[in-house]
């Protein structure tokens, strides 16, 4: 069976899926939120150490949920309004992100 790990970084939170490629079907499926923050008029701030835990939850669940089974690809998906959008996390020497992403 052929598996695919599906991920979904969207405006509210991750979303992972694992999907049967041949069947055309999804196994299973879990969804973590994380905050946007609004410190001025017309700005909007994530974390991206929050979108990194609301993964790792998510994909924590829906592998138990699935049985631990072997995965033979992965897929990312974004919106305008996390990483996908024009936008750079600049890290710091130990890796962490020296600001919210706005």
């Amino acid at each position: 069976m052929g598996l695919m790990l599906g991920l979904d970084f969207g405006t509210g939170g991750a979303r992972v899926g694992i999907f049967d490629l041949e069947r055309r079907a999804i196994l299973a499926s879990a969804e973590c939120g994380y905050d946007t923050r609004h410190p001025h008029p017309g700005w909007a701030e994530q974390e991206p150490a929050d979108w990194w835990r609301a993964l790792g939850r998510a994909s924590r669940q829906v592998m138990e949920a699935a049985g631990y089974p072997d995965i033979i690809a992965v897929a990312a998906a974004t919106t305008a309004s996390t990483a996908s959008n024009p936008s750079a996390v600049a890290r710091a020497r130990r890796c962490s992100a020296l600001e919210p992403i706005t």
